[in-house]
């Protein structure tokens, strides 16, 4: 068997941030993923690179299709979009080519931060401790994006309170359901089944949304 391999693309970029000043960077790394997790575990590790203090990095081994992701961004900000020479690439990633240098990749980060929050009761009105609350955009083109931001899901607290934070702003479904193993909410199937029986909610930018919820009498 012969392997035949090439030099990965560079991606030199900058965050900058939208609506307070620049939190301080340190822990946050920058990270290229697979945008298809089925490509197999040689490449699920991806290549990261650690913001500098100016809000610079350099991504190096770059191929394939990729999404551009922030980790350990400082409490209070989140992701408002990833822009290649001003291309919004958020959600639809960029294809690296081997040996290819690209300088103008900018993530923006916001302060604007929105959350879902909130309690679940039982038919009978009795606090609920365990279940999982579902989030889901009304476009059905969302679901299917690749690790999509416009679907969450989250389990209660030890005091029966769910957090959801950082999705984009829009128009979603909300549901509540007795269970759904963790990463199961990002199937489309399950989500058009569930869309009937869900709640609707608007998300604006740095909003924060309140709700109780009726546990739906369904089965995932």
């Amino acid at each position: 068997v012969v392997v035949v391999t090439s030099k990965g693309a560079t991606a030199e970029g900058r965050l900058t941030f939208d609506g307070g000043s620049k939190p301080n960077l340190a822990g946050v790394r920058v990270n290229a993923v697979p945008a298809d997790l089925a490509e197999g575990p040689m490449m699920m590790g991806g290549s990261n690179a650690s913001a500098k203090a100016d809000g610079s990095f350099e991504l190096k081994g770059l191929s394939g299709h990729r999404l551009v992701r922030v980790a350990n961004l400082p409490t209070g900000w989140m992701v408002k979009s990833v822009e290649l020479n001003g291309k919004d690439i958020t959600d639809t990633g960029v294809e690296f080519k081997g040996g290819e240098r690209l300088t103008n990749l900018e993530i923006v980060a916001t302060s604007q931060v929105t959350e879902i929050n909130g309690s679940v009761t039982a038919s009978n009105g009795a606090p609920l401790k365990d279940y999982t609350v579902v989030v889901f955009s009304d476009d059905p083109e969302q679901w299917a994006l690749p690790m999509s931001r416009y679907v969450s899901g989250a389990r209660p607290d030890q005091d029966g309170r769910f957090k959801i934070r950082s999705m984009p702003p829009g128009s979603y479904y909300v549901i509540a359901l007795d269970y759904v193993e963790a990463g199961g909410w990002t199937d489309p199937d399950l989500l058009e089944r569930l869309k009937t029986r869900a709640a609707r909610l608007t998300l604006a930018d740095g909003q924060t949304t309140n709700l109780d919820l009726k546990l739906a009498d369904i089965t995932p």
